[in-house]
C-alpha cells in the first residue's frame, strides 16, 4: 500500500496544497495526479472484460474478520506491479526521476535493469531536447524547447560528481549517442594515467573501458560511441587508429561492445583520405552506421552490423570560387541524417541549405533552401560587411572595388520541428544561440550570452545532443 498522506493530498484543493507544501512536492503531485489518470483510463479500458466496476469506482472486499473495505481502482492498479510497470513504462524519464521519491516500492521498480532497459527500449528515437555545450569555460545543458518572451533560456550545469574528477583530472567530452556519453579523462600529474568511460548523467552511472589493443601500434585519431537501444541494451565505441609504421595514411578500425567488455580488431584495413586526421573524432551515429564527414570530396560510413566501411557521397558546392569559406554540419534528430551546407561568398549570396538522407542512401534530399539573409535582417549583428576587389567574379573585366557581405555564425545543431516535416537548424551567433525554422522563417533565441563571442572558434562537433534515459550501463 502507498503512503497515506498521497491519498489525501490527491484530493485536496490545489490552491491549498500550493500554500500548504513547498514547489517540489506540488509538481510531484502534479505529476501522480497524470499517473493516476492513465491509471483510471485504463481501468475503465478494461472493465468490460472484468466483474469489477468501472474507472474510480469502489471494490468492497471482505476481511477475515468479516467485515468489508473499500479499495479504489487506484489503489488497485497501485498494488499490481505488473499493471503500474506498463503505465510507467509510457511516461519521460524526467517524471520517472520524480516518481522515485513517491516511495521505496515505486524507486525499487524504476531502479531496475529490467524496467530501464525495457523503458528505453519503447522510447528509442527520441527528439534531442537538450544541448550539451561548453560556454564561458562551464558546461551546460542548454533546452532547445519554447522559450517565454524568446529572450531567455532554460539552461543548468550538469552533475559530473559521479566521475570523481578531481583537481589534478582533466575530462573531455568525446560525443553523445542516446543519452549516454563518451569521455577521455586524463591526469596532470601522471603521464600515462589515462581511460576511456562511458558515462549516464541521468543515472549517474559510469563504466571504465579498457584500453584498445592497436594503442602499441597505432595513433588513435578517432573515438565514437555507437548506442541504439532499439536493437540492442549494450552500446559499442569504435576505435580508428593510423598505422605508426606502415603505408602513410593506413588505418584499422577496433570495436568494443560493452556486452562483452572486450575490443575486437575488425578484420580490414582503409586508407585515411582526409587531409585532417581530427576527421574521425568527429562521428555521427545513426540508423546503425557511423559516419564521418568529409569537408572536401565524398564522406564515408561504417555500417557496425556487417563491419563493411561504404563511400558516402557528398552535395557538390555551389560555387567554384576558391575564396568562397565554407560551413558544413552532420547530425541526426530522430533517427535522420542531417546534413548543413553553407558558403559564406563575398563574390556571390549563396542560399543555406539544409539536406536530408535517403535510407537507402543513394543521396541526399533537399529539405530546405533559404537565404541566410533572412536570419541576417531579424539579427543585424551576424552580418559583416568588407571592400573586394571583383577581379575574382565571374565578370573578368570588372575591376571596381565594391562592399561584400558576409556572414559570423556556426552552425552547432539541428532539429526535427514537432511538425515531424520541417528542420530546425540552431546557430550561434556573436551574441546570442538560436533556432531557426526555414519553412515559415521563424527564430527562437535560445540563449543570450553575457560576453560576445568568436563564432569561428566555436565548432559543431564541440555541441552534442542531449537527451535523458534510463539506459543500464
Amino acid at each position: 500500500m502507498e503512503p497515506h498522506f498521497l491519498h489525501s493530498l490527491l484530493h485536496q484543493n490545489p490552491k491549498q496544497i500550493s500554500i500548504l507544501y513547498p514547489p517540489f512536492l506540488v509538481v510531484l503531485m502534479a505529476h501522480i495526479n497524470f499517473v493516476y489518470g492513465l491509471v483510471i483510463m485504463m481501468m475503465s479500458l478494461s472493465s468490460s472484460a472484468s466483474t469489477t466496476a468501472g474507472a474510480g469506482a469502489s471494490t468492497s472486499v471482505a476481511t477475515a474478520e468479516g467485515s468489508t473495505s473499500t479499495t479504489t481502482s487506484a489503489e488497485e492498479v497501485g498494488e499490481t506491479d505488473d499493471l503500474l510497470i506498463q503505465i510507467l513504462f509510457r511516461l519521460p524519464v524526467k517524471s520517472l526521476l520524480r516518481f522515485k521519491c513517491v516511495s521505496k516500492r515505486w524507486k525499487s521498480i524504476i531502479s531496475t535493469p529490467y524496467f530501464s532497459i525495457n523503458h528505453t527500449r519503447r522510447n528509442s528515437k527520441p527528439i534531442s531536447s537538450s544541448l550539451l555545450m561548453l560556454n564561458d569555460r562551464s558546461l551546460i545543458l542548454l533546452s532547445l524547447g519554447n522559450h517565454e518572451n524568446n529572450t531567455n533560456a532554460d539552461y543548468r550545469i550538469p552533475s559530473f560528481s559521479f566521475f570523481n574528477i578531481t583537481a589534478d583530472v582533466t575530462m573531455r567530452i568525446l560525443g553523445m549517442c542516446s543519452g549516454l556519453m563518451l569521455c577521455f579523462i586524463t591526469s596532470a600529474f601522471k603521464e600515462h594515467e589515462y581511460a576511456y568511460c562511458v558515462g549516464n548523467i541521468t543515472t549517474k552511472q559510469l563504466r571504465k573501458l579498457p584500453p584498445p589493443s592497436m594503442l602499441a601500434t597505432n595513433l588513435i585519431i578517432g573515438m565514437n560511441l555507437a548506442f541504439d537501444p532499439s536493437n540492442s541494451p549494450h552500446f559499442k565505441v569504435i576505435c580508428v587508429g593510423q598505422h605508426f609504421m606502415q603505408d602513410a595514411g593506413s588505418c584499422e578500425i577496433e570495436i568494443y561492445s560493452s556486452e562483452t567488455d572486450e575490443w575486437k580488431l575488425w578484420n580490414g584495413s582503409f586508407c585515411n583520405p582526409f587531409d585532417i586526421l581530427e576527421v574521425f573524432d568527429r562521428g555521427v551515429f545513426c540508423n546503425g552506421a557511423m559516419h564521418w564527414l568529409n569537408f572536401g570530396g565524398d564522406s564515408f560510413y561504417f555500417v557496425l552490423e556487417n563491419e563493411v566501411m561504404k563511400i558516402m557521397p557528398m552535395p557538390p558546392m555551389h560555387s567554384d570560387i576558391y575564396t568562397t569559406k565554407r560551413l558544413r554540419f552532420l547530425g541526426q534528430s530522430g533517427g535522420y541524417l542531417h546534413l548543413v551546407d553553407f558558403e559564406s561568398n563575398l563574390y556571390h549570396n549563396p542560399p543555406m541549405d539544409i539536406y536530408e538522407m535517403r535510407t537507402d542512401y543513394s543521396g541526399w534530399i533537399l529539405k530546405h533552401r533559404f537565404d541566410p539573409n533572412n536570419i541576417a535582417m531579424e539579427f543585424p549583428e551576424m552580418t559583416r560587411e568588407i571592400r573586394v576587389n571583383t577581379q575574382y567574379t565571374d565578370d573578368e573585366n570588372d575591376t571596381s572595388i565594391h562592399t561584400a557581405r558576409y556572414y559570423l555564425c556556426s552552425i552547432m545543431s539541428t532539429r526535427r520541428a514537432p511538425d515531424g516535416e520541417s528542420i530546425e537548424v540552431i546557430l550561434l551567433l556573436p551574441s546570442r544561440i538560436i533556432a531557426y525554422n526555414p519553412k515559415d522563417n521563424s527564430s527562437r533565441t535560445l540563449l543570450l550570452l553575457k560576453k560576445r563571442v568568436a563564432v569561428q572558434d566555436h565548432k559543431w562537433y564541440d555541441v552534442h545532443q542531449f537527451t535523458e534515459t534510463l539506459s543500464w550501463l
